[in-house]
């Protein structure tokens, strides 16, 4: 795989860990069917996923840039260190040890 496809697969490994942790903060009642009852759909907090992926971009984001204008972490790079930190927190915070 080369560049351009292992950092679309780690992006996209990041965004499914983010929906994740998102969908892991919604109260336990509102994420499952009731016992006797038919599955229902998860729901997505689309409001707080896009704020968090909007927070996450401030971490390799240019200077002066907006959400808009994307990210560039290198692996290892202190803006990619921090990112990972935010995310394992937003981990930690969920409950997702």
């Amino acid at each position: 795989m080369g560049r351009a496809g292992s950092r679309a697969a780690g992006t996209a490994r990041l965004l499914l860990l983010v929906a994740a942790t998102t969908c892991a903060q919604q109260p336990f009642e509102s994420r499952t069917a009731p016992a006797a009852g038919p599955a229902t759909a998860l729901q997505v907090n689309t409001a707080r996923l896009r704020q968090t992926l909007e927070k996450l971009s401030e971490f390799g984001r240019p200077a002066g840039g907006t959400f808009a204008d994307g990210v560039t972490r290198l692996g290892f790079s202190e803006a990619d260190l921090a990112a990972r930190e935010y995310v394992s927190g937003l981990m930690r915070e969920a409950g997702l040890e």
